[in-house]
């Protein structure tokens, strides 16, 4: 049986070796032009590979930029908001003074208004005391009665003027 296994061996390793010869080209040609096209194909998917690669680069490049620019928007928004704020605020408050203002100068408007009856009573008043004594008294009196003479009708003006004393001709009326 040693012998048996070593012949056998010995043919299985001369067949091994010998292996099978063709003189077929048509398989030699089949296996160079397979392995040509293998190495084509090789190249292109490299040269893909490469091209991808190159894309993919371009792209993050541009998804860069792009998020720059975004991050350059969103403060120049922020920006404006900032000064449509302040803006907002600057005419809330310019409302709010005017609002307050108007009814001041209103109210200063009717003051004054009111008064002006007041400051000519009073510029007559003491006006007429370094002219003539006698005229004060009539205007103060005039202005303290409760029906006072001067405001009555024609007649009764001419009643109160008659029966005062008539200023002199050389001095000047009081109004």
């Amino acid at each position: 049986m040693n012998k048996l296994r070593y012949v056998v061996g010995i043919t299985l390793a001369m067949i091994l070796a010998t292996g099978c010869s063709s003189t077929d080209d048509r398989l030699i040609r089949h296996v160079a032009e397979s392995n040509r096209q293998q190495a084509e194909q090789n190249r292109e998917m490299a040269k893909l590979h490469q091209e991808v690669a190159e894309g993919t680069s371009r792209l993050v490049d541009a998804v860069a930029a792009s998020r720059e620019e975004m991050l350059d928007m969103e403060h120049e928004l922020q920006d404006q908001r900032t000064k449509l704020d302040a803006e907002r605020r600057s005419l809330a408050n310019e409302r709010h003074r005017e609002s307050i203002l108007a009814p001041v100068l209103s109210n200063v408007g009717l003051m004054m208004v009111a008064a002006l009856p007041l400051v000519l009573c009073w510029y007559l008043l003491h006006g007429l005391r370094s002219q003539s004594e006698e005229v004060s008294e009539v205007v103060i009196e005039q202005l303290v009665r409760q029906t006072p003479e001067l405001l009555g009708t024609a007649n009764d003006d001419q009643r109160a003027i008659e029966h005062r004393r008539r200023p002199a001709r050389h001095e000047v009326p009081p109004f």
